[in-house]
């Protein structure tokens, strides 16, 4: 099976040199471990291979650039789904009181779909908006 961290040139011209490096450091972090980071000038890609121990097997492309990052310092980076990050805000916003048209159809609703039976909200809706258009003011 592939136990390497393949990064492609598109990703690595725009993370630069600096940014596979901190990969690295985070991907070292992550496993409490060494691992290498290695240039593929054939297929144009930088590799990431976890230390010689935790690999089934020798590397078959012989790299021509290749830099062992030492092992992070810092405690290990836990990427969350954003879901699980969501915090609720307190509802502090003070709702919108009804206006006019809203108490009257809130009022009529359910006297007019008893009067219309099979009828569905739109239907509802337009009838009790001709019913407002045509009350005396």
């Amino acid at each position: 099976g592939q136990c390497d961290i393949s990064f492609p040139q598109m990703i690595t011209s725009i993370v630069g040199r600096k940014g596979l490096v901190e990969l690295t450091m985070r991907y070292n972090a992550h496993i409490n471990n060494e691992c290498s980071l290695v240039h593929d000038p054939i297929n144009k890609v930088w590799r990431l291979y976890p230390p010689p121990a935790v690999m089934p097997a020798p590397a078959t492309a012989i790299p021509t650039e290749s830099a062992l990052v030492p092992r992070a310092t810092h405690a290990p980076v836990v990427l969350a789904r954003p879901s699980m990050n969501r915090v609720r805000r307190v509802e502090t916003k003070v709702k919108r009181p009804m206006n006019c048209f809203m108490l009257y159809r809130k009022e009529k609703h359910a006297e007019t779909v008893l009067a219309n039976p099979g009828t569905n909200n739109v239907g509802i809706s337009t009838i009790i908006g001709n019913m407002w258009k045509h009350e005396s003011p």
